[in-house]
């Protein structure tokens, strides 16, 4: 049986709200197009489809032990690779999420982070979600990948929420 050597997390879209939203009006213009100026309507679809599909990511492998953040663009992923001994964990700590709404004014709402903790270095965010309990779930498969615990520090000591 062949063993998984990585995995892989998509983290947040590239682009912000408004610009996703321009997006979508690409699409409504590419697609009315296609009849009368085919090649400028694939153009707009073409440029919808990179808005929606560009997003940031993390991945991690075991072989050998490296991660890498990267910009991930029509199946291509730009970002250098790091090397790392071990894993020692991975935690949640209180945070704040800062978006670009529709009307171009940034907003702020409580959320928690994701990190892992590297042995011999500092830590690295991977995930940031509004919901604990959603972000938890979205750690448990690189968790249990990893075979390391999941430790919560929002309440300021440590508990552990998730053991391999």
């Amino acid at each position: 049986m062949k063993t998984k050597k990585s995995i892989q997390i998509k983290s947040v879209p590239y682009f912000p709200k408004t610009v996703r939203a321009i997006g979508a009006i690409f699409c409504l213009f590419g697609l009315a197009m296609l009849w009368t100026l085919p090649v400028i309507g694939l153009l707009f679809i073409f440029i919808t489809t990179v808005l929606y599909t560009t997003h940031y990511g993390f991945e991690i492998s075991t072989g050998p032990n490296s991660f890498r953040e990267y910009v991930w663009i029509l199946g291509f992923k730009e970002g250098k690779r790091t090397p790392f001994k071990a894993i020692e964990f991975l935690f949640i700590q209180s945070g704040t999420f800062t978006f670009l709404t529709y009307v171009l004014r940034e907003k702020s709402l409580p959320a928690f982070e994701a990190y892992i903790k590297f042995e011999g270095r500092n830590e690295v965010h991977f995930i940031t979600d509004t919901s604990k309990v959603k972000l938890i779930n979205r750690m448990e498969p690189s968790a249990k990948f990893l075979n390391v615990p999941i430790l919560d520090y929002t309440e300021g000591n440590p508990a552990t929420v998730f053991e391999p």
